[in-house]
């Protein structure tokens, strides 16, 4: 197999979301930290040159780059030959619900319950730093202008009573029908591990990061997934973290 590196964040969701499938598929990587707090490495022009949106998580494996989680998870699985059930009928399950937690709109969620430390700064901070690296590179220009709206976008969104108001209700509904899906099986997919449990065990962290632990008590086959989940020594090892730590 080539070399897998990850450039990751220890706290950053999708970054999790990576890692843990990482762990599960037995799949051996570098593990490449990239600072997106104030250190703002991801705006850096080498890495901008392998990720043109300017975040996390990247993986390279061997010559190839497949940037967003969702890929590199399906990659991971691709890698590790494992993840995406044979069977039919637990095939289609983990595919649509690694599918439905990814629809959901996290990060308005996260920056809408101040769930990073000193997020208004950093927004402030990711902005300037796009706008900054866009004169001092031009031959990048497009990609840091890019990056810049997409931040202002986003912290229009995230601070937005609306938006997040409706974030959490699309949300959940999704745990609402997590939950009903779950009454009689051990994953979601069903007796097999699958990517859709990559996905949601990643999710049920940051809910209770979020201190929105009610939203999953309050549902009983939910709940007790999530202590399955947590039990595996994964979640451990790949850092999928229910509470924030270090500064940012």
């Amino acid at each position: 197999m080539s070399e897998v590196s990850l450039y990751n964040y220890t706290m950053s969701i999708c970054s999790m979301k990576t890692r843990l499938a990482m762990e599960e598929f037995g799949v051996d990587y570098n593990d490449k930290q990239v600072d997106i707090g104030f250190a703002l490495e991801n705006f850096e022009p080498d890495y901008v040159r392998l990720n043109e949106r300017a975040v996390v998580p990247t993986l390279v494996v061997g010559d190839r780059v497949v940037t967003n989680s969702y890929n590199i998870v399906l990659e991971a699985a691709k890698l590790g030959n494992v993840g995406i059930p044979a069977d039919p009928v637990e095939n289609k399950a983990a595919l649509d619900w690694f599918e439905k937690g990814d629809q959901v709109n996290f990060q308005v969620i996260t920056y809408g319950h101040k769930g990073v430390p000193r997020g208004d700064e950093l927004l402030i901070a990711r902005r300037e730093r796009a706008r900054e690296y866009a004169e001092k590179y031009p031959e990048l220009r497009s990609i840091y202008q890019a990056a810049h709206d997409r931040i202002v976008e986003h912290g229009n969104c995230a601070y937005d009573a609306d938006v997040v108001a409706q974030a959490e209700i699309d949300l959940q509904a999704r745990l609402d029908e997590l939950d009903a899906h779950l009454a009689d099986k051990p994953f979601i997919a069903g007796n097999t591990y699958s990517i859709a449990d990559i996905m949601w065990t990643v999710l049920l962290a940051r809910i209770e990061m979020l201190n929105m632990t009610a939203w999953i008590s309050e549902r009983p086959n939910l709940l007790a997934y999530y202590q399955r989940m947590k039990a595996r020594r994964s979640f451990e090892t790949a850092r999928v973290m229910p509470n924030w730590k270090g500064g940012i």
